[in-house]
């Protein structure tokens, strides 16, 4: 893990940055459906899980996003990740609580899958909210799959230092293919112009997918 902090007084991105920390500090959110047709189908082709698989999937479209992997560090320094891990929700059926499992990205899937299986080999069920405690270069999946949503958000009324995106998906329409996909973003970090090149992104690496 590399932390390369960001000068501002050069940086590309300063105006936008200052004027929404300090004067509209804000952060926003939007829902889309994911065509899951061409996906599903080769899933199922290959006999894999469907969550693990989406969620390298999303990752690695995370990756290809530098306004992503903007953060504050322990010291309160600006800068950016070389390298982002996911950490996902998982739901324990016995107590009716759920816990955050992280696991360490890699940009081949079948390392992502062993080490995904590695993980919910140890800590699934998770037994507390942070089983397998996460480094500081990790983003937040969550996962709602009881039912769908048109719209879903995040109150972060003291999130103001939190750059990071934070996902959550819905249940998938069997119907259609589709899912739902909500994200929650902060101003000073990245615009809808990223958060479309994210989408564009994990849309064309889902239909690729073989």
């Amino acid at each position: 893990m590399t932390f390369t902090k960001i000068d501002i007084t050069t940086w590309k991105r300063k105006e936008i940055f200052e004027f929404y920390q300090n004067a509209v500090p804000c952060s926003y959110s939007l829902t889309t459906n994911i065509d899951l047709n061409s996906f599903l189908s080769r899933i199922q082709q290959n006999r894999l899980r469907f969550y693990p698989v989406f969620v390298w999937h999303l990752s690695s479209a995370f990756r290809q996003i530098p306004e992503f992997h903007y953060s504050f560090n322990e010291n309160n320094e600006l800068g950016y990740y070389d390298i982002m891990h996911p950490s996902s929700v998982f739901f324990n059926k016995e107590t009716e609580l759920f816990g955050a499992i992280w696991t360490e990205y890699s940009d081949n899937l079948q390392q992502f899958l062993q080490n995904y299986h590695n993980d919910m080999e140890k800590f699934y069920p998770p037994r507390s909210f942070t089983p397998k405690p996460a480094p500081a270069n990790c983003f937040h999946i969550s996962n709602i799959p009881f039912f769908s949503f048109t719209s879903f958000h995040l109150h972060l009324p003291k999130g103001g230092s939190y750059l990071t995106p934070i996902f959550t998906l819905g249940k998938i329409d069997r119907r259609k293919k589709t899912m739902p996909l909500a994200l929650q973003v902060h101003h000073s970090a990245c615009d809808g112009y990223h958060i479309g090149k994210f989408l564009n992104c994990l849309q064309t690496l889902l239909d690729k997918f073989k």
